[in-house]
Formats: C-alpha cells, structure tokens, sequence
C-alpha cells in the first residue's frame, strides 16, 4: 500500500510505500502522531495505525522489490535547513546594470572603454531573456552608446595618424 504523509500546515509528500514510511520514521520525519493518507481511497489515519508502536506494521508482508513505476525521488519532509533561500533570478539586476552601463558609455563617450556599453548591451539581452519588460530600452540605450563611444574612438584613432 502507499500513502501520502500530511504535516499539519496541509502539504503532502508521498505516495510512499510501508518501507520508504518506515525509514522516515527511524530519521524521525515521521512519528507515530503523523497523518498518512491512503493513495488509494484518501482515508487518513494516524501512522501509529500503518506502522505500529515500534515503526513495524501490524500485519507482517513477505519482502518485495519495490515498484519500478514508483518515483524513488519523492518529496519527503526534512527538517534541515541550507542556508539563506535564493532570490528568484528574475533579471532585474542585469536590467539596472545595463541602463547604468548605457547612460556611462553615452555621457562619458570620450573617456570610457567601447566595452562598457557593450557589456550592458549583453546584460539588457540576458534581462529581456529573463523577461523583464523594460529591457528594450536599456538595449537601446546601449546600442546608442556603443555608436557614440565607437565614433570617439575612431577620432581618437584618427587624431593619431593626423598631426
């Protein structure tokens, strides 16, 4: 038989079978007070009920190999936590960058590298790509950068060969 184990703020894990059960329940991420539910009917009982007092079914099954359809990476409830949770990249970061990097490469043609509107032409593509909507106008931005700090550069260039 399989069960989903309730926790008591609503979310399920499972189906699992009486084994995976009762190995959760020697990690302690089940206890005999668990809500399981049955996969089949939906009834829910305690664990206590499926897995006896000392986590061994009442009813004693000869061994088995485990269902192959069964899904051996199934959520299960931990009780460990890894660190601070990551923020969605959602590509905000990129799209600020990118404007910052188009507005230097306009306003500081004459000074700053051709690279850094260039660089924030390939981040306003990353955050269109991220879905951010007012990446256009950052690439535009860039794209306008790039030509004026490209025309400074060639002057530059030209004032060299030219006395």
């Amino acid at each position: 038989m399989n069960y989903f184990v309730i926790w008591p703020d609503g979310q399920r894990f499972g189906p699992v079978d009486i084994a995976t059960l009762q190995q959760w329940q020697v990690e302690n991420r089940v206890d005999n007070n668990t809500i399981l539910e049955d996969a089949k009917n939906g009834n829910r009982i305690r664990a206590e009920l499926v897995l006896g007092q000392s986590g061994v079914p009442p009813t004693t099954t000869p061994f088995s190999q485990p269902n192959q359809t069964q899904n051996p990476y199934v959520g299960y409830p931990r009780n460990v936590t890894y660190g601070a949770p990551v923020a969605a990249a959602n590509g905000k970061t990129e799209l600020t960058v990118s404007y910052i990097c188009g507005a230097l490469g306009i306003a500081l043609a004459c000074c700053v590298p051709l690279i850094v509107p260039i660089i924030g032409l390939v981040l306003g593509i990353v955050a269109k790509n991220k879905g951010q909507s007012g990446a256009g106008g950052a690439i535009g931005l860039n794209v306008v950068g790039i030509v004026i700090s490209g025309i400074f550069f060639l002057m530059g260039i030209a004032s060299m060969f030219t006395g």
